[in-house]
């Protein structure tokens, strides 16, 4: 009994502690940071394009340097309000 009782508090103690330890992301790559406006990102990466009609805040850049690797198509979905949301390459 006593044996259970320690490692449901053991448990407890270490979810609280996972828990409260969550700190949200920020990692961007160099030279980029989340919540950038679009002029910002274009004269990072040069020349962008819209994605497409249907997700109007999504866009790709093709053949730029992200922490001096060379990436053939980055993929990124930047809103007027809120600036750089998310980046994929």
């Amino acid at each position: 009994m006593l044996k259970r009782l320690q490692a449901a508090v053991i448990s407890l103690i270490a979810s609280l502690i996972i828990l409260w330890g969550i700190q949200p992301v920020e990692a961007c790559v160099e030279g980029l940071a989340w919540g950038m406006p679009l002029d910002q990102v274009r004269a990072h990466l040069g020349e962008v394009h819209q994605a497409n009609t249907t997700h109007p805040d999504r866009f790709i850049a093709r053949n730029v340097m992200l922490d001096r690797l060379p990436v053939s198509q980055v993929t990124f979905d930047l809103t007027p309000e809120a600036g750089l949301q998310s980046l994929a390459y």
